[in-house]
C-alpha cells in the first residue's frame, strides 16, 4: 500500500463536488482499481489514502462501503481492505445462465399476469424513476429493482425461482458497477424496463422474455465498458441468439449486434 499511497497523493478529489464527497472518493478509487492502478490483492487502508486524497475518514468508509458491495474490495470489521479486483469471465458465464433462466421465468409469469400485478410493476419503475439521482446511495432504489424483478418472474415454479435467486445474487457486484454509469444510459436502462413493462400490459411473452434478455445482456456490457473496453461476452452473446431464435427479425438481430456500443442496462 506504501507505493500506491504514494503515488495517490497527487490526486485530489473536489470537496465540494455535486454529487457528494463519498461518491467523488469511489468514482476515483474505483477507476484506479478497474485500471490496475491498485491490483487485485492490493492492501488498502482508509487512513493512509484519505490523506492521499486529502479527505476525512467518514467519505473514505462510505466510498469503502460502495466498494465492498460491488466487490471490488474485501473487507472485515477492524481490518485493512483487500482489493478482490474483477472477474469479468465469472460476469459473462453468470450473466449468459442468469438471461436464459429468468427469460424462462418471465415466460412461466407473462400469461397470467394480474392487473395489480402490472400495477405494481409499473409502481416500482416510477420509484426507480423518481430515485435515479440516488441509486449508488439510496437502498429503496435497490429495493425497487429487486421488487420489480420479482414481479416479473413470480409465476416460476420454485424450483427455477431458487436457481434465478443464485444467480441474482452472483450478479449483484455487477449491478452495483453498472450503477456508476451516467445519467444518460440510466435513461436508456429505464426504457429497457419499461419495454419490459408494456410487454407485460399486453401479455406478450415473447416480446417480455426478449426485452429481459437484452436488458440484462446491456447491463454485462455496460460493465466491461468500464472495466475493459473492446472485451467480448461470448457466453452472453450466445444466450442472446437463443432468445431471439435463429430466426431471429432484424430488429432482434440489430440489437444482439449493437450490445458492446449500447452499455445501457441495470
Amino acid at each position: 500500500m506504501d507505493g500506491a499511497a504514494s503515488s495517490l497523493r497527487t490526486l485530489k478529489v473536489d470537496v465540494n463536488a455535486p454529487h457528494g464527497l463519498a461518491l467523488t472518493v469511489h468514482h476515483k478509487l474505483r477507476q484506479l482499481i478497474l485500471e490496475g492502478s491498485l491490483g487485485t490483492g492490493t492492501i488498502l487502508n482508509q487512513a493512509e489514502l484519505a490523506r492521499a486524497f486529502g479527505v476525512s475518514r467518514t467519505p473514505m468508509r462510505e466510498a469503502f462501503r460502495m466498494l465492498q458491495e460491488e466487490g471490488l474490495i474485501q473487507a472485515e470489521p477492524d481490518r485493512r481492505a483487500v482489493v478482490v479486483g474483477l472477474d469479468l469471465g465469472d460476469l459473462d458465464a453468470m450473466y449468459g445462465a442468469r438471461l436464459l433462466i429468468e427469460g424462462l421465468a418471465v415466460s412461466m409469469t407473462v400469461p397470467s399476469i394480474t392487473p395489480a400485478a402490472v400495477e405494481a410493476l409499473e409502481d416500482a419503475l416510477r420509484q426507480m424513476r423518481d430515485l435515479r439521482e440516488q441509486r449508488q446511495t439510496a437502498p429503496a432504489w435497490n429495493r425497487a429493482h429487486d421488487e420489480f424483478h420479482r414481479l416479473a418472474t413470480e409465476g416460476a415454479d420454485a424450483q427455477v425461482l431458487r436457481l434465478l435467486a443464485m444467480f441474482r445474487e452472483r450478479t449483484h457486484p455487477y449491478l452495483r458497477l453498472a450503477q456508476s454509469s451516467a445519467d444518460e444510459t440510466w435513461r436508456e436502462a429505464e426504457r429497457r424496463h419499461q419495454a419490459i413493462l408494456d410487454a407485460f400490459k399486453r401479455k406478450d411473452t415473447q416480446t417480455a422474455v426478449a426485452a429481459m434478455a437484452d436488458h440484462l445482456a446491456a447491463t454485462a456490457f455496460r460493465v466491461v465498458a468500464s472495466a475493459d473496453p473492446g472485451r467480448d461476452l461470448p457466453t452472453v452473446r450466445s444466450a442472446i441468439a437463443m432468445v431471439h431464435g435463429s430466426a431471429a427479425t432484424s430488429a432482434a438481430a440489430s440489437v444482439a449486434a449493437d450490445l458492446p456500443s449500447a452499455h445501457s442496462g441495470t
